[in-house]
């Protein structure tokens, strides 16, 4: 009789919640965000402009080959070229470092050239040096982009939120306008940026799996392991999801418990935590596959990841000594907890190995295994660049039939405009199977957000972020796949023992007649400062990492003279402010005269 009392007074209480229930349903319906009509519009134009410049690079690349690449101008390398530049004040003030680096400065008028765009490379190898058929290629097709970047910008740039517009290439190719000149050359990879992997990727989930055992402190492996997960962290923009773990005698999370978006806080977090790892004790694979995928099971139950695509990336540089060693125990364990009950699976499995002690049979057996890919990186090699392409993966195996503009979080302009936000769309051929050929992107000013709706921009971004769909992914053959799995590592990386597989990711696509040299202006500026400012501007002093006198040097930076003078030390000091003896004597001569006198 208590029991079907309690049962009829919980009926009751979820009778009369029943109404209370729909009204905080419709409030919170009610309070969606959408944006206003001035957002609305902004949204939209600079969305058609990234369309547009999508159908021009797509028919520009269709003629690559027997278009009019050969009659357009050559192309300035933004770090070295001289540039048609005039004074602009919409694209924020160049940062100018001098003395040694230790100074910056800003120009007080910037100089652009809105008649051409200039490249940028992701190599450092002086630009008349270069012999890499793709990027010669790429420079051809793409500098016939110039007329669809000036038809967008129009005569009146003031009237408009457009600023810079560009392109990157899957050669590491980056055209930029209007044209601008860049500082340093080689520090600049399109690849590796969030706007570029965000476009040929959609969300995801990415999970980082490191190896922190005692051996990692040997030839500087954890600073490279360090390095190279920042490196993937920073490619991933607020829709996609994050997770670290590192592994030893046992395996934990790093700082979250589940995954967290990816957002600028949330990375900086990360990225202060992985500087902080030490390296110690044994090498448990099965720890740290069993810590990876409960993270993402927790992350799923408590809606802490998106239901698209999941990576996880294991990186190690030796053989498991604790937990279960076995080759066969451990792929097995991997698949146990990796398979889905309807045959799928919940992750793309990648494995990298590093230096000379690594062992290549279970990493490489765990990524055959699971639709994934192995690399071996050795001691002093690029894991930063192996470990950041996984995301070219994922760019191959899309289906080219949805794509759509995607926008990434706000961030600081590497080129100085201040805090902009990026419309991209990724660009594929219509080959068999579709070809990425590049990304184009479109900048705005976050002030211009702000502007269109003063008390929801923020709103606004996350509005943007939540309009991203999950990428239709292709069905592709497992002959297809070792084609993949070549192309981004070695032979060593094929999972068939097929000696005659020849299959290919991709079909020939560069022309010929193009050679392998890129087509590079010759004439060499004279100086960074005088292609980024204009012809008399002021510099202003921003920032200084030793005293202000040897900022002040930089009037005349070769005089050693006149350094010492000023309190910059010797030629074999620059930049540091040498103390005699005798200066503390003299203070602790004055000092006890001081005390004296009180006395």
């Amino acid at each position: 009789r208590k029991s079907a009392a309690g049962h009829l007074n919980m009926v009751q209480t979820m009778i009369w919640r029943i109404p209370l229930y729909f009204c905080c349903v419709a409030l919170v319906w009610g309070q969606r965000y959408a944006p206003n009509q001035a957002v609305q519009n902004l949204i939209d134009a600079n969305v058609d402009i990234v369309n547009q410049l999508a159908q021009a690079a797509t028919r520009h690349y269709n003629e690559r080959c027997n278009g009019p690449n050969a009659l357009a101008p050559c192309t300035p390398v933004a770090c070295e070229h001289i540039l048609d530049g005039r004074p602009h004040t919409q694209f924020g003030r160049p940062v100018i470092t001098t003395f040694n680096e230790r100074c910056t400065q800003e120009c007080a008028t910037r100089r652009l050239d809105f008649e051409k765009s200039a490249v940028r490379l992701s190599q450092s190898t002086p630009a008349r040096s270069i012999q890499d058929k793709e990027l010669t290629n790429d420079v051809f097709w793409t500098r016939n982009l110039d007329s669809d970047f000036m038809l967008r910008l129009g005569n009146s740039i003031e009237s408009i939120t457009l600023r810079w517009q560009y392109i990157g290439t899957p050669s590491g190719l980056f055209r930029g306008y209007p044209g601008d000149a860049q500082e340093t050359c080689g520090n600049y990879d399109p690849r590796v940026r969030p706007w570029y992997v965000a476009a040929t990727s959609g969300p995801k989930n990415v999970i980082l799996v490191i190896d922190v055992s005692g051996s990692m402190n040997q030839r500087n492996r954890l600073e490279l392991a360090k390095d190279a997960a920042k490196t993937v962290i920073n490619t991933l923009t607020n829709f996609d999801f994050i997770g670290v773990v590192i592994f030893s005698d046992a395996a934990r999370t790093v700082r979250f418990t589940t995954l967290v978006p990816a957002t600028t806080n949330n990375i900086n977090i990360l990225s202060n935590e992985i500087d902080s790892i030490r390296a110690d004790g044994q090498t448990n694979y099965e720890a740290a596959f069993t810590k990876a995928f409960n993270l993402l099971r927790d992350s799923k139950d408590k809606e802490s990841a998106t239901d698209c695509q999941t990576a996880i990336l294991f990186l190690t540089d030796g053989t498991p000594t604790a937990g279960e060693t076995g080759s066969t125990g451990l792929t097995d364990h991997v698949s146990t907890l990796n398979d889905n009950r309807d045959g799928t699976q919940k992750a793309v499995i990648f494995t990298f190995t590093l230096g000379s002690s690594a062992e290549a049979k279970i990493p490489k057996a765990i990524a055959c295994g699971n639709r994934g890919i192995y690399v071996h990186v050795p001691d002093g090699g690029n894991l930063r660049g192996a470990m950041s392409l996984y995301y070219d993966y994922f760019a191959t195996i899309r289906a080219a039939d949805n794509i759509e503009a995607i926008w990434v979080e706000p961030y600081i302009d590497a080129f100085g405009l201040g805090e902009i936000t990026t419309v991209s769309r990724a660009l594929y051929d219509n080959t068999t199977p579709p070809r990425l050929f590049g990304v184009v992107s479109v900048d705005i000013l976050t002030s211009d957000l702000r502007g269109a709706d003063p008390n929801n921009w923020e709103r606004t971004i996350n509005f943007l972020a939540q309009q991203v769909s999950c990428p239709r992914i292709r069905n592709i053959s497992d002959c297809f796949l070792d084609a993949l799995r070549k192309s981004n590592g070695d032979t060593n990386s094929v999972c068939s023992t097929d000696s005659n597989n020849t299959c290919t990711a991709s079909v020939e696509w560069t022309c010929p007649n193009h050679g392998t040299r890129p087509d590079f202006c010759s004439e060499q500026r004279n100086s960074y400062q005088s292609e980024v400012c204009t012809t008399g501007s002021s510099l202003n002093l921003l920032s200084s990492t030793v005293n202000q006198a040897c900022c002040n040097a930089r009037f005349h930076p070769n005089d050693v003279n006149a350094q010492i003078r000023q309190g910059c030390g010797t030629s074999g000091t620059s930049g540091t402010i040498q103390a005699h003896p005798l200066h503390f004597i003299g203070i602790v001569a004055i000092i006890l005269y001081s005390i004296s006198m009180t006395v």
